[in-house]
């Protein structure tokens, strides 16, 4: 939410994914908000290859059209987003209170007007104060068998398809994606689970000296 109302009604249209990572999934695919007639009515021909009933091509569209197993997916779920999007904000407050005295470790700040639905939940790791980059503390955290993942890497900017493009500089969007970290966050979890990952974070942040020794090959005393 933003202000008070849900996102789907702000501007002339919005794009929503269901791909299997999202809170609210359709296991693939995704769908367009708009109280724009004319805009549902070309969207609706654009997924449909551009064709009209009497099967007239009248643009170039693109087979788009959602599996009616993939809808009866979203169509399930889809009565359950408050529920999870609930349950995503405790488990979000849990993180932040169980890792909030450990240095280098921050977490996105929301604005007073906006509710996250906390499709995922990124903390960024300074390496000078946590004493490891957010790639080493992914490591060390597999090897706890905690997966995470460095999403928004590389920034698009930096990706192959436009890394030759001519643009501005984006210090900002670099020293982001240089940091972020997202950590386990699912519709349902156990709470013992949030705490043995915050654990593991703090462990791996008290012997960060040893731990880079043991991922670097070297012979560590046991």
């Amino acid at each position: 939410r933003y202000q008070g109302e849900r996102l789907g009604r702000f501007g002339r249209w919005e794009v929503f994914s269901g791909s299997p990572t999202k809170h609210f999934t359709s296991l693939e695919g995704g769908f367009v908000a708009s109280n724009d007639p004319e805009l549902i009515r070309m969207v609706r021909l654009t997924r449909n290859y551009g064709v009209l009933p009497n099967y007239d091509c009248v643009l170039q569209g693109l087979n788009a059209r959602m599996p009616e197993t993939n809808a009866a997916v979203g169509l399930a779920i889809m009565p359950h987003t408050d529920e999870f999007i609930a349950n995503r904000n405790g488990y979000a407050a849990l993180y932040q209170r169980l890792l909030a005295e450990v240095p280098g470790l921050t977490f996105q700040q929301l604005t007073p007007d906006v509710e996250s639905s906390y499709n995922y939940l990124g903390i960024m790791v300074e390496p000078a104060q946590f004493g490891m980059t957010n790639r080493e503390l992914a490591e060390a955290l597999e090897a706890e068998r905690v997966h995470t993942k460095v999403y928004y890497h590389p920034a698009v900017h930096q990706q192959t398809a436009y890394r030759d493009m001519a643009g501005p500089a984006l210090p900002n969007t670099e020293y982001l994606v240089e940091r972020i970290l997202c950590l386990p966050l699912y519709n349902h979890m156990d709470e013992s689970l949030i705490e043995a990952i915050c654990a593991a974070v703090r462990r791996i942040h008290e012997h960060r000296g040893q731990v880079k020794e043991r991922m670097a090959g070297k012979a560590v005393p046991v």
